[in-house]
């Protein structure tokens, strides 16, 4: 007997034994089909991690499926909103999105759709009309593994805490702007890697194709680049404020100390993440962190009250931000490392 839910992609079917020691379980012609699986056709049977059988061919290739979404831009909303809900359907799994706006907003929609496309990657705009724009995603957004990926992100979130280090020693502006133009590069590292794991959990691309084993390994991995973006942001916000004050207010050598000791312990984590997780190293730091977070809550208390403390503020609150993201990326590469334990503990 097959029973099948609304949509098909579930049935319920009987094990058969052949020969006394061979299971058999059949499976539709109609799925076998727009599988592309035929008689003498090798199919890989692997074993989930709960207790899932997923079968597939080696040499499959994933259909790409083109999915639509038409947003209705609101004038009403401010342009990071608007900006906001594009890149939400960019991220969702949409490879074409249809903007439908009043023409008086096209000159607007033209800088909206600037800073939208240079914060993804691979999408360009398609099409272009008096009152719409339908922009596409054109590129293979498994080509590039998640691994490379990481690693570009990770350079460039440590170029710009040794900037930072060396802009407040040198008082030198110019390097804060720097910083802040890299932050565009961090969107879109993220983000990208970010599409590739919704693609991934929806079955359109491949895990082990963007170079992650399995979809708990997906959780973990997302909360370590989420927990890096986040502090960049807070660096680009800290180096703006700086430029704006640069001049108006005293660097104590405590607070460039602290400064500097917080941000070559997030470089230390960062160092120490990725395919070969050093946990003996991560620990350390997440001891090393607390006395930090002491260190400032000290200072803190030191200077409450006082013009110094306001004049700082933003300084104190990006590096405890700062912190706070380093310890939960600290807190997900040990859990991904324990997950890969225990993976491979299940091969043996």
């Amino acid at each position: 007997m097959i029973r099948k839910n609304i949509k098909q992609t579930k049935l319920l079917r009987k094990v058969q034994i052949t020969g006394g020691s061979t299971y058999i379980v059949s499976i539709p012609k109609e799925w076998a089909k727009e599988l592309g699986i035929d008689k003498g056709l090798e199919i890989v049977m692997e074993l989930g991690r709960d207790n899932s059988l997923r079968l597939y061919s080696p040499k499959r290739e994933i259909k790409p499926v083109i999915m639509e979404k038409e947003i209705y831009v609101n004038q009403d909303l401010i342009d990071s909103a608007i900006v906001m809900e594009i890149i939400s359907a960019y991220l969702a799994g949409y490879n074409s999105i249809k903007l439908v706006f009043s023409p008086l907003m096209l000159s607007r929609m033209d800088q909206i759709i600037n800073e939208v496309r240079n914060k993804v990657v691979g999408l360009d705009v398609l099409e272009e009309g008096e009152n719409n724009v339908t922009l596409r995603v054109v590129v293979d957004l498994s080509s590039i593994p998640e691994k490379l990926a990481m690693d570009n992100m990770q350079k460039t979130f440590k170029s710009m805490l040794e900037d930072f280090i060396e802009g407040i020693k040198n008082k030198d502006k110019e390097i804060f702007y720097s910083i802040i133009k890299r932050d565009d590069v961090m969107d879109k590292l993220y983000l990208y890697i970010y599409k590739q794991i919704n693609l991934a959990l929806q079955g359109q691309i491949k895990l082990e194709d963007i170079g992650i084993n399995n979809s708990i390994e997906a959780i973990n991995v997302y909360s370590t680049i989420k927990s890096i973006e986040r502090i960049a942001d807070h660096v680009v916000f800290m180096s703006s404020w700086i430029i704006d004050t640069l001049g108006e207010i005293e660097i104590t050598e405590q607070l460039n100390k602290l400064i500097n000791d917080v941000f070559n312990e997030v470089i230390t984590v960062v160092n120490n993440i990725g395919k070969e997780i050093n946990i003996n190293e991560l620990i350390k730091s997440y001891s090393n962190l607390h006395e930090l977070i002491i260190k400032e809550l000290e200072l803190i208390k030191s200077l409450k009250g006082s013009k110094q403390f306001f004049e700082i503020y933003p300084i104190l609150d990006g590096l405890r931000r700062a912190m706070a993201y380093s310890l939960d990326i600290i807190e997900a590469q040990v859990g991904l490392s324990v997950i890969r334990e225990i993976d491979e503990k299940r091969k043996t």
